[in-house]
């Protein structure tokens, strides 16, 4: 009947049945705080809606190159759309041949799901045309791994500030040999935090740089655009 009329109606629930189903333009969410009640004006975190016992469906599969590449891809997801986050699963192949492989594999119309390739940035210019459709890159134009460690090296001093670690220059001095995935693990031992603590932390330094906080806004267009939702960017 409403809709014969043509009725506005609005309706209060907490059932995810209800819901779920609803576009975010139909739904809006209200939370308390010592004020009283308010309305949360942009996308409701996951957190808010996993408690309406809402948990979107994994939709997309993104394969990247290595562990390197699932750490960043996760942390910056969660970073610019922690809602699209919960909907991308993140599987780690072994180097960019392996990407490819799958994504010629995977081809044809999946109705409910798709798969994307995210390849380091030094593939840019190098994935193969066919591939080229559903595939992005991590930004920059080097390993993301490579892209950190020289951020260390560089300004060793900046980063001893930001973090309080000590003899950081001498511990770089003695790992100048290594190549970048033993560095790493032994830059974590000596800082006394494991691979993913030390990724966490020289992502949010790395953030901090306006050209790569752009750059990442565009990385994140860039999978909008694969996923059909380009119209919807909406970065935090």
């Amino acid at each position: 009947m409403a809709f014969t009329r043509r009725l506005c109606v609005i309706m209060t629930s907490h059932s995810a049945q209800i819901i779920a189903p609803l576009s975010k333009e139909s739904t809006r969410f209200f939370r308390r705080d010592a004020k009283g009640i308010k309305l949360v004006a942009d996308r409701p975190p996951p957190i808010l809606l996993e408690t309406l016992g809402i948990r979107p469906p994994v939709d997309t599969i993104v394969f990247v190159e290595d562990a390197a590449g699932s750490a960043f891809c996760r942390l910056w997801l969660e970073r610019q759309d922690p809602n699209l986050s919960r909907r991308v699963e993140i599987m780690v192949r072994n180097g960019e041949g392996e990407i490819i492989n799958a994504m010629r594999q995977l081809q044809g119309p999946f109705q409910f799901i798709r798969f994307l390739g995210l390849f380091d940035g030094d593939m840019k210019g190098k994935v193969p045309k066919d591939v080229q459709p559903v595939s992005f890159h991590l930004p920059g134009d080097k390993p993301i791994e490579i892209v950190f460690r020289e951020m260390v090296v560089k300004e060793p001093a900046r980063i001893t500030e930001a973090t309080g670690w000590t003899d950081l220059e001498t511990i770089l001095f003695a790992l100048e040999g290594s190549d970048h995935h033993d560095w790493y693990q032994k830059l974590s031992e000596h800082v006394g935090l494991t691979k993913h603590q030390l990724f966490a932390t020289l992502f949010a330094l790395w953030m901090k740089e306006e050209a790569n906080s752009t750059m990442a806004t565009s990385c994140y267009r860039d999978l909008l655009a694969l996923v059909g939702e380009a119209d919807n960017a909406e970065p935090t």
